[in-house]
């Protein structure tokens, strides 16, 4: 049960810090985007989409062995 309880609380975690780090996200698309291009004002939950998919596209995945 215990590990069950640690595995669960390192979810909650992921989640969370990644939640945390879609704000700025979130923000600074608020802040320019509608205004530069005409776009719209996006959620919390739209910027943790874009924040996953930009590191799916552009992640670096070079292994310098």
């Amino acid at each position: 049960m215990n590990v069950i309880n640690s595995i669960v609380a390192a979810v909650v975690i992921v989640v969370a810090f990644s939640l945390l780090m879609a704000v700025p996200v979130m923000l600074l698309w608020d802040w320019l985007m509608p205004t530069i291009f005409g776009l719209k004002e996006i959620t919390l939950f739209q910027a943790w989409g874009l924040s996953f998919l930009c590191g799916l596209l552009f992640k670096n995945n070079t292994n310098k062995s």
